[in-house]
């Protein structure tokens, strides 16, 4: 009999596994049959195919729940919860699919929670049911892009929910109502948010500075999308807050024809306060004088992307850019409308150093800024 246990090519290959599932971390429908391969295979497929579930039916979250209730050591893998049934697509009735949820909101592990379609309807009662929110590092909210009034996702945040997730560092909200309670005097501390992202979020109540009461010191990286400007945002508060952390701020507006420009949204003097900022991503209309200040100011600015301005001509640009404001600039993004593009390689500037007519073009390349021409996708 032999006693000398496995040769050491099949240490060698198992040696070996590891390496494998680290290429396939995100492609789980190769990682499920080599499940099947053996034992030491197992081990690892299991922790790729468990630690982010995407549960898009009641029918999935019932077989997850009955797995986990089968053998509860898989729940210790689970670190991201994509959760996003929809009734409409379950024939059980309303106790058989809060049933299916319920062995869920058990998870220790939990760092990122995402809730879609039902899940995302009163939002906060499905986020007061997770048993272990001090872990979770990220939220994500999703209403569904065709909702109606009546059925509108929504989220009520209040004292519960910051006392509850006070390590909270990303928050992700996309097509719903948001409420904000006006928090307390001498309430919870508010969580240091430092990634916020909104996208079509509606504010019935409140007002966005209150989302983190007195803590917007952390923020890095803040993207907001409306359909149109209201000053239930209140940017300014946000980003005198935020002047010292700030990295990334982008503001779109889907209007055709926004009737605010950037003073009124946002506040000139509180974006360029923002000291720290690298990127700066903008589709609303500002001024020749406004896009001079900023450049004076804004002088750690790397990236600059604007989106749909035509108020600013390309002479003015290409003056900017020739009198050296944005020192750091190195990616300069321009409206990709026909007229600016095709005038864009016209010599319209006039070059202060050398006396010489230059474009656009031939100005950004001067000082090793990279001109590219883009559209916002909406």
């Amino acid at each position: 009999m032999d006693t000398q246990g496995p040769s050491p090519r099949s240490r060698l290959v198992d040696d070996l596994i590891p390496i494998v599932f680290d290429h396939l971390a995100n492609d789980t429908a190769h990682v499920a049959p080599l499940a099947l391969v053996s034992f030491a295979w197992l081990v690892p497929a299991r922790r790729v195919l468990y630690s982010a579930p995407r549960l898009l039916t009641y029918h999935t979250c019932y077989l997850l729940s009955r797995t986990l209730a089968s053998n509860p050591s898989l729940g210790d893998k689970i670190h991201e919860l994509y959760i996003h049934p929809a009734s409409r697509m379950c024939e059980d009735g309303a106790c058989a699919r809060a049933a299916s949820l319920t062995p869920l909101f058990r998870l220790p592990n939990l760092t990122i929670i995402s809730l879609g379609s039902d899940c995302a309807l009163r939002a906060e009662w499905y986020l007061r049911s997770f048993a272990f929110p001090k872990n979770v590092r990220e939220v994500r909210v999703e209403g569904l892009h065709w909702s109606v009034e009546d059925v509108r996702a929504s989220i009520r945040w209040n004292e519960t929910l910051v006392s509850r997730f006070t390590n909270l560092k990303r928050l992700n909200l996309v097509n719903l109502d948001l409420r904000i309670c006006e928090p307390r005097a001498f309430g919870s501390p508010s969580p240091h948010i430092e990634f916020l992202h909104l996208d079509g979020v509606r504010i019935t109540y409140g007002k966005l500075s209150e989302l983190a009461y007195r803590s917007w010191e952390a923020l890095q990286e803040l993207t907001v999308v409306v359909h149109e400007c209201k000053t239930e945002y209140d940017l300014q508060t946000i980003l005198s807050e935020a002047s010292q952390s700030l990295r990334t701020f982008r503001y779109f507006t889907k209007e055709s024809a926004p009737q605010q420009d950037l003073n009124s949204s946002i506040d000139e003097d509180a974006l360029a306060s923002c000291h720290a900022l690298r990127t700066l991503e903008l589709s609303l209309p500002f001024s020749h004088s406004t896009l001079s200040n900023l450049g004076q100011r804004l002088v750690r600015l790397e990236v600059l992307r604007i989106y749909g301005n035509y108020d600013i001509t390309v002479a003015e640009w290409a003056a900017v850019i020739s009198a050296g404001v944005f020192p750091s600039l190195r990616e300069l993004y321009l409206p990709i409308g026909y007229e600016l593009k095709r005038l864009a390689d016209w010599p319209y500037s006039y070059s202060l150093q050398s006396g010489e007519a230059k474009s656009v073009r031939q100005e950004c390349t001067a000082r090793g800024i990279s001109l590219q021409f883009g559209y916002l996708v909406s």
